[in-house]
């Protein structure tokens, strides 16, 4: 029935060793068959179990995380702007697209300043110029991170 007795010589009821071989038989098909496969199957489902995770994760991040400057939905609760709208009309991702390729068609001389100065950090590969962790639509939380830094180093500089 697909173990290693499938393999060896046939034994009669009578012979001595029919026993042992019958014993030999159930622990190979206990021990290989359902412990081994099991081990196998096991990580198969572990390892399907995590890619979705990963999968949930990077929807998760998708949904809840502005792609251009990397702030969370969160930080848009109670704020002027939301983040639908943040991530629709002010940070969308087709606008960079279109401004990138823009930037890679358009000759430099009918460029105007900004966007050589853009095209060039490009050409450098140097990203200073995406907001990242920053938008103009949330002054007072920079405001209010600036204040709880300086907070922050007077209470070191206290501290030695």
């Amino acid at each position: 029935a697909g173990g290693i007795g499938d393999f060896l010589t046939v034994r009669s009821r009578n012979d001595p060793f029919f026993a042992l071989r019958t014993a030999f038989d159930f622990g190979f098909f206990i021990v290989i068959v359902v412990i081994v496969l099991k081990m196998v199957f096991g990580v198969i489902v572990d390892t399907f179990g995590q890619l979705r995770k990963e999968n949930s994760e990077r929807d998760e991040s998708k949904l809840n995380t502005c792609y251009i400057c990397g702030l969370h939905r969160r930080r848009f609760d109670g704020a002027s702007v939301t983040f639908e709208d943040h991530t629709q009309y002010y940070h969308n991702t087709l606008s960079y697209v279109y401004f990138y390729v823009y930037l890679r068609v358009t000759p430099d001389t009918d460029l105007t300043g900004p966007e050589k100065y853009v095209k060039h950090r490009l050409q450098t590969r140097t990203i200073d110029w995406v907001p990242i962790l920053r938008t103009w639509q949330l002054p007072q939380e920079q405001e209010s991170n600036a204040k709880t830094k300086a907070t922050l180093r007077s209470q070191v500089v206290t501290l030695r």
